[in-house]
């Protein structure tokens, strides 16, 4: 689709963009970023690379025995992926963010936890931090680590949880001001039994300034560091991840960033939110499709293909049309510019879809998709491993921050950000003009325009009140979220206009608008007072 903007409007304009319609009143949808030419045969080359590196990895065995498999690392080493982003002069890929997504996605296709430390290292390890470092000491200690294929890692959840603002490892100067001593404890450290260089969020106290939450680069074998656990989870098994204590850690002054560290120190950067999670999923989608498709077709039921069941064909088109929306997503937030929100929406777009598809293909399965790969091999029966998918599903919904959170977190900067627009109300200019899509795909632009100026007036209207005290509190902020992330993914699917696609995307915004009708609701409910009934019992 070809899309025509007014003038003195950005060419390339994203989701919040697309909701600023008093600046910019859009006529059509806007344009859908293209994947093609030079940088699509590099990510080709990539996928081809990376596809090789794990056609003998038993993923069966990973699982089982919750261990990445001897010379792995050093295999992705060798291969430029513990520096994937990052140039050749540093032994990189200098790959981009999209191509980068699409290797963590294809070793995930194999291995959840392969495909997750490859985005940990590449996503919030020390090379992802190497770009926004500026000159220094600092810079060049990173760029050493990076130039020797350092496995790192990311030290940020402590015992008390993951959302607390403050921390409780601190780092406190010595009377020399020459270091810092780190002092504290972290419940779940990326990568940690295989870690060196690692990025730890802490307070740092004194040098006169007020205590702020800053980044600390230090190196795991640090006298001081102790690894007190190693951790196995639900899914993702074999991922390396672990407990460590810090006692008096020195670290030299250089190496502790405050003041200019993020304000919410140590949360994962978008883009490495959408390798750690998104990328996994849509693994993880794409496989629950190819396993569902290859056991109806094996299968019959009173003499007829169990293909032949109306249900059985409802359920593997609404899975095709959400790996569509998951895919549009991706692509709409890696490829085009300015996408920081749609990358944060994107995380429970694609990995509530995952776990949704996955429970979907254990039902169309039954008791073949509640057996263990393990149990299948033992009678000789194909390794379908859809239990194992489900189970690395669900961890994808906690990973990075828990699933609700997410949604309370978009909700709320999308209420900020209205609380502090100024310039008139909101002036939608009529219809969307969209004569390309399907008619169908037309009724559900119309719709969406509907829904993106009921979104926009109702943030609005919230945003006259105090963001902290708004009516609902955290439910509405969580609502506003999961309904900016349904409009984003009927968005992405009707700019990309993909003629092949257009049942698929009919599908798609046909479900979003079920869904929207049940948050809008929940939305206009009035609010509870849970803790009265938890206090009644």
């Amino acid at each position: 689709m070809t899309a025509v903007s007014e003038p003195d409007t950005p060419a390339e304009p994203g989701f919040v963009s697309f909701l600023d319609v008093a600046a910019t009143p859009w006529r059509r949808l806007p344009n859908f970023p293209s994947y093609e030419g030079a940088e699509q045969r590099a990510g080709d080359e990539l996928v081809d690379v990376m596809a090789g590196l794990v056609a003998d990895v038993d993923p069966v065995a990973i699982d089982r025995t919750a261990a990445l498999p001897d010379g792995l690392i050093e295999d992705l080493r060798a291969a430029g992926f513990l520096a994937l982003r990052n140039d050749a002069a540093l032994g990189g890929r200098a790959a981009s963010d999209y191509n980068a997504f699409r290797v963590v996605e294809r070793a995930s296709r194999c291995s959840a936890a392969i495909g997750q430390l490859i985005a940990v290292q590449n996503g919030i390890g020390v090379p992802a931090l190497l770009p926004s470092l500026p000159e220094g000491p600092l810079r060049d200690i990173v760029a050493r680590y990076v130039r020797d294929g350092a496995v790192s890692g990311c030290s940020d959840t402590e015992p008390g949880g993951q959302n607390n603002r403050w921390r409780e490892t601190v780092a406190v100067p010595t009377q020399d001001g020459r270091a810092y001593l780190l002092t504290g404890s972290k419940r779940f450290t990326s990568n940690a039994p295989v870690a060196g260089p690692t990025v730890v969020t802490a307070v740092v106290k004194g040098d006169g300034a007020p205590d702020r939450l800053g980044l600390v680069f230090l190196d795991l074998a640090s006298a001081g560091v102790t690894l007190t656990a190693r951790h196995d989870f639900l899914g993702s098994r074999g991922l390396p991840n672990g407990s460590v204590s810090f006692d008096a850690v020195r670290v030299p002054a250089e190496q502790v960033l405050a003041g200019d560290a993020p304000a919410k120190a140590g949360q994962p950067p978008s883009v490495g939110r959408l390798l750690i999670n998104a990328a996994p999923a849509l693994a993880i989608a794409r496989e629950c499709r190819a396993i569902a498709h290859q056991f109806v077709a094996e299968r019959t039921m009173d003499g007829r293909s169990l293909g032949d069941y109306e249900q059985i064909q409802r359920f593997l088109a609404t899975t095709m049309a959400e790996i569509h929306a998951m895919d549009s997503v991706v692509r709409w937030s890696l490829l085009g510019r300015d996408r920081g929100f749609e990358q944060a929406l994107a995380k429970n777009i694609c990995t509530v879809a995952a776990w949704e598809i996955a429970d979907r293909t254990l039902s169309v399965l039954g008791g073949v998709g509640l057996e263990t790969a393990a149990s299948k091999l033992r009678r000789g029966a194909p390794a379908l491993p859809v239990e194992q998918l489900l189970r690395d599903a669900r961890g994808l919904r906690v990973a990075g921050n828990v699933d609700f959170m997410v949604d309370v977190q978009a909700g709320r900067a999308l209420l900020v950000r209205h609380a502090e627009r100024t310039g008139p109300e909101l002036d939608w200019t009529g219809p969307l003009e969209c004569s390309e899509l399907s008619p169908a795909n037309r009724e559900h632009a119309a719709r969406l325009v509907a829904d993106l100026r009921r979104l926009s007036g109702t943030c609005a209207r919230l945003a006259r009140t105090d963001v902290e005290t708004v009516p609902g509190g955290e439910q509405t902020q969580r609502l506003i979220g999961r309904i900016a992330g349904v409009l984003l993914g009927e968005l992405a699917v009707l700019a990309r206009n993909d003629a092949a696609a257009a049942e698929l995307t009919d599908l798609h915004c046909i479900t979003a608008g079920h869904r929207l009708a049940g948050l809008w609701h929940e939305l206009a409910a009035p609010p509870r007072d849970f803790g009265r009934i938890i206090r009644s019992r």
